[in-house]
């Protein structure tokens, strides 16, 4: 007589491994029962489901990729390189659901090549451990689960697709993820023998499909290069808070402390790790952490090391930010007197930017010398915008869109020849060209909205990505929020202090009055009438 098969030849890929995990349980209840039930069963050959097609027999001994494996999770082991790092407040919570329903989706598995045992392959960890766990306390129906095998293929693969899963499924902390990027950048760099920069890495990671941006990984690398000492009070870093706070101003003390003759790796192994390595004990005892107390912390160690008062400091690092390329010279210079102090003749003097007009301008010249009476209604917005721009000498630099947001948007100052041009900001410093073009600049950007409000100059992401793909803007955001910093560094320095349009606004013989009067009436008009659609 023909031994029946588990399996009728007209069984489909779930069936087929849902009898196989039957069978199993089945067995294992059998042999608990023979072992005086609370004894622990002996081990069960592991079952293996394989997607061949029906026609085919089922060989124990082959492992396809995406075949369905019946597994005791006991056999299973953890990813050696998991990118978590903590549990999770939530897992308790995930343990709980698994108890009362079991696994919603299977895990995956695979083996490194000349292994014997399998190991977690996308994610998973997590739930291994509770199975693990249910299995001690005497859930023995966990004692077999179906698991899908997937055929190795790379160390990067595993480690990426941990990251994929880790993401996608439950939040991991900025460190776990700026751990696990750059540990992926460094195994694709082995095993393809190449030595990845961080635009180069944004358009690999793109390739694979895993797509990350070049300033996100400007903040993984600072993390893990620059924090690692923060120990167990890393997982309390933001994104945000680590680029504005700690990444950004521990910059600009590196290039203070530069200045004065020290280097980066004495920067940091003298003044901030020590830093460092006190919010880490201080957040072991208290479970304390504040990016703006780590960064001041940080502030205060550079003084005590310049022999200086906190506040000359935070001036120097004010000069530094209007001018970059400062001296220690030019940064010790005490400040000159406001000029409502200033007594005597030079009180009444007209103002710098009404000398500088006068020194660059030839009387003659209709943008510096027309004034314009207000008018009874306000012009329109783009005869006010190119008004505007030709005054202070940025008409080359406008485009008027009208599918953008405001309108229209302020390119980059880049000179039409390959020769490097002087930033607008040195330019102005040096009395050079229109004495309003730096400032009149930025307020366009402002104004058009592709710089956001604040203290920095972050383009607003909705705007640059309604920008044309051949402007300037959008090709250095493409290549990576550090081209976007170099252009503007290059072209037309920091964002000023916007006190300067108090002054354009309130003085009624300046010559920008009427023109910039007229140019936010109209364009204050112009969002009246689209809010009031």
């Amino acid at each position: 007589m023909p031994s029946r098969s588990a399996f009728p030849l007209s069984a489909t890929v779930s069936e087929a491994a849902r009898n196989l995990a039957q069978q199993q349980r089945r067995l294992l209840v059998q042999q608990a029962a023979q072992h005086g039930g609370g004894a622990t069963p002996p081990a069960v050959p592991t079952l293996h489901k394989v997607t061949v097609p029906h026609d085919l027999p089922i060989d124990a001994g082959y492992e396809p990729d995406n075949s369905v494996l019946v597994l005791n999770p006991l056999e299973v082991d953890f990813y050696d390189g998991n990118p978590r790092f903590e549990l999770g407040e939530d897992y308790q919570q995930l343990k709980t659901s698994i108890r009362r329903q079991g696994l919603n989706t299977k895990l995956s598995v695979t083996r490194r090549p000349g292994a014997a045992r399998y190991m977690v392959e996308a994610g998973g960890n997590r739930r291994l451990r509770i199975l693990k766990e249910l299995i001690d306390e005497g859930e023995e129906r966990f004692r077999s689960e179906l698991f899908v095998f997937r055929a190795w293929r790379s160390e990067s693969t595993v480690l990426l697709r941990h990251l994929s899963e880790n993401i996608q499924r439950a939040h991991m902390t900025l460190y776990e993820e700026a751990s696990g990027i750059l540990r992926l950048k460094g195994l694709l760099e082995h095993e393809r023998g190449e030595t990845y920069s961080l635009r180069r890495l944004e358009e690999i990671l793109s390739d694979i499909g895993f797509p990350v941006t070049k300033s996100a990984l400007s903040i993984y690398a600072f993390v893990v290069e620059r924090l690692a000492l923060l120990g167990p009070a890393a997982k309390a870093l933001t994104v945000k808070a680590t680029r504005d706070v700690l990444q950004n101003g521990l910059n600009r003390l590196e290039r203070l402390t530069s200045a004065f003759g020290i280097d980066t790796t004495a920067f940091y192994e003298g003044l901030i790790n020590p830093v460092l390595e006190e919010a880490s004990r201080r957040y072991a005892e208290l479970g304390a952490f504040d990016h703006e107390d780590l960064y001041e912390a940080c502030e205060l160690a550079v003084a005590d090391r310049l022999e200086a008062k906190q506040g000359d400091l935070r001036r120097w690092l004010a000069v530094l930010k209007a001018n970059p390329r400062a001296t220690r010279e030019e940064l010790m210079t005490p400040p000159s007197p406001p000029a409502e102090e200033v007594q005597g003749p030079s009180a009444s003097a007209p103002s710098i930017e009404a000398m500088a007009l006068r020194s660059t301008q030839p009387p003659s010249s209709p943008e510096m010398t027309e004034r314009f009476e207000p008018a009874e209604a306000p012009d329109e917005p783009e005869a006010a915008l190119r008004r505007f721009a030709a005054t202070i000498g940025a008409g080359e630099f406008l485009r008027l869109d009208s599918s953008l947001p405001r309108g229209f948007y302020v390119e980059a100052p880049v000179p039409a020849s390959s020769d490097p041009a002087m930033p607008l900001d040195l330019l102005h410093a040096q009395g050079g060209g229109n004495p309003y073009l730096y400032h009149g600049w930025w307020l366009l950007m402002q104004l058009s909205g592709l710089v956001a409000a604040g203290d920095g100059a972050d383009l607003d992401d909705e705007v640059l990505g309604a920008l044309p793909a051949d402007c300037a803007w959008r090709k250095a955001a493409d290549a990576g929020y550090e081209e976007v910093e170099r252009l503007l560094a290059n072209t037309t320095g920091p964002k000023p202090d916007f006190a300067f349009v108090l002054d354009w606004l309130a003085t009624p013989a300046h010559p920008l009055t009427n023109t910039l009067t007229a140019l936010l009436a109209s364009l204050r008009e112009r969002r009246e009438a689209h809010d009031s659609r």
